[in-house]
């Protein structure tokens, strides 16, 4: 147990994506082959660091879809246009919305999509 906590901690002190790549090391020359959900954890961690100087405040992964809330300030008609435009085979559809906390941009994805691989590949879309 305290293992795991000590790994968890790791995890959320990671800086860059270096520090979180060698914890992902030392639980798998701890524990061999790691689960599904601790892959998710340590990719959430990667997200977090890559998307810390974007213009993303915070984003949510849905079933089929991903919802970026941005800095509206920032989401000018550059990135609105850039966002319209961007190709990606996977993605279904998109949208802009105002929410509760903020202005919103929806990715729609084919089913089965791999979340973490497809906003990987989106974040140079949401920097400056």
């Amino acid at each position: 147990e305290s293992d795991r906590f000590l790994f968890y901690t790791k995890i959320n002190k990671g800086l860059d994506l270096r520090s979180i790549s060698k914890t992902e090391e030392e639980l798998v020359d701890r524990f061999g082959k790691l689960p599904k959900e601790t892959m998710t954890y340590l990719n959430l961690a990667r997200l977090k660091i890559l998307l810390k100087d974007t213009i993303v405040q915070s984003l949510s992964i849905h079933r089929g879809y991903v919802d970026f809330v941005l800095e509206q300030k920032k989401a000018d008609g550059s990135f609105i246009n850039k966002a319209l435009t961007y190709e990606n085979p996977l993605i279904t559809n998109r949208k802009f919305k105002e929410t509760k906390i903020g202005f919103s941009f929806v990715l729609f994805f084919n089913e089965g999509f791999d979340w973490y691989e497809n906003i990987y590949k989106t974040i140079n879309l949401f920097r400056g």
